[in-house]
């Protein structure tokens, strides 16, 4: 059961999942303070290697009672009534947020990552959450979530200790966070004192470099979240699908014919799923190599031996034929996906067959050749 909170004052259902950097991090903390952590299958049904995976997706109400477990059990042990702000307040030494560590370390100032509190959040909250009454101030931001902090007290108040630390991934103060309800408040000061010496915060790369190299690593580690974040979506839709095949065998009288319908059905939606994610991976890494040229050509290094592959493969028609080609790859998917979830396009009863990876033949050998 995945969670459902409501948007105060607009009645709007929020569907909730949450970041396993949370979890990872609870853990890395528990564990950096020699606290024993056996018995983590008895206070939760959560896999471990889920709870310690930074880029994995958990459903919102777990987690929360997840920590709840903890914080009950190691917060008398540590002597710790505070126990989820510790753990957000360490969030630069822990290392348990993945590629985000990294690129948050290579931000040119904290009040860069204030200034877009909803990029930040996206990566702990599935979906991203919606940011309401947004106010900017010189040295502070406020706005309203799409939940308060009382549905979640504990998660709120460790994102609400994180971001208090967030300065500290640059060696500065923290900034002053508070979490009332729906409305976050954060407030920062422009002169901040650096825990550096100030030709040890001197910039060593070129900026334009630290900039494609951070928008690298944020693509991939969203590219890998979605993937999980879709992972439990499926597997919602697993159930949802189990769930509606038990009431047609009830209701039809030919019940495995039905059964046997709904599975090749629902087998070439998945697939036509999973070409659309390939269609779009193959459309992201034209993406990246148009940056990559952009930068050669920048920086003086569209040498010769640059240009004439530049012409052998027709770079210029390439970069503005491809992304139409992609986008009607993924039109003509998607409208056949449609057709057949609508019942307009009945499955033919060989295409599961066909359209199985799993058995050699020119699907799956395509399919290898998207993932390389």
């Amino acid at each position: 059961m995945i969670s459902i909170v409501l948007t105060p004052g607009t009645g709007y259902k929020w569907t909730v999942l949450f970041s396993g950097k949370i979890t990872n991090s609870v853990l890395a903390y528990v564990g950096r303070q020699g606290a024993g952590l056996e018995g983590l299958h008895e206070v939760t049904d959560l896999p471990e290697e889920f709870l310690r995976d930074p880029s994995c997706w958990l459903e919102a109400h777990k987690v929360e009672q997840f920590l709840e477990a903890l914080n009950r059990e190691f917060g008398v042990k540590l002597n710790d009534p505070n126990l989820m702000e510790s753990i957000g307040h360490s969030c630069h030494e822990l290392w348990a947020w993945g590629v985000l560590d990294s690129v948050l370390r290579m931000m040119p100032k904290a009040q860069d990552i204030y200034q877009q509190p909803h990029r930040f959040l996206s990566y702990f909250l599935s979906p991203d959450p919606t940011l309401n009454n947004v106010r900017r101030e010189d040295e502070a931001i406020s706005f309203e979530m799409p939940w308060s902090s009382e549905d979640f007290p504990l998660v709120s108040e460790y994102l609400r200790a994180a971001l208090e630390a967030l300065p500290s991934y640059l060696g500065k103060d923290r900034a002053v966070v508070r979490w009332r309800g729906p409305r976050v408040y954060i407030g920062w000061s422009e002169a901040q004192q650096s825990f550096f010496e100030e030709e040890e915060g001197e910039a060593h790369f070129k900026p334009e470099l630290v900039k494609v190299m951070r928008a690298s690593l944020e693509d991939a580690q969203r590219e890998l979240e979605e993937r999980k974040r879709e992972l439990v979506l499926k597997d919602q839709e697993v159930q949802s699908y189990k769930a509606q095949m038990s009431s047609l065998l009830m209701q039809a009288g030919d019940g495995p014919e039905v059964i046997r319908h709904f599975s090749e059905t629902w087998h070439i939606d998945e697939r036509l799923d999973l070409l659309k994610s390939q269609v779009r991976r193959m459309d992201d890494y034209m993406v990246r190599a148009q940056q990559l040229v952009t930068l050669l050509i920048g920086q003086g290094r569209k040498d010769h031996q640059v240009a004439e592959a530049m012409k052998r493969m027709d770079w210029d028609y390439l970069r503005t034929t491809f992304p139409k080609l992609v986008a009607d790859m993924v039109e003509g998917l998607q409208n056949l996906q449609n057709q057949i979830r609508d019942g307009s396009l009945p499955p033919d009863p060989d295409s599961a067959e066909k359209m199985d990876t799993r058995k050699p033949g020119k699907i799956s050998q395509a399919d290898q050749q998207l993932n390389l």
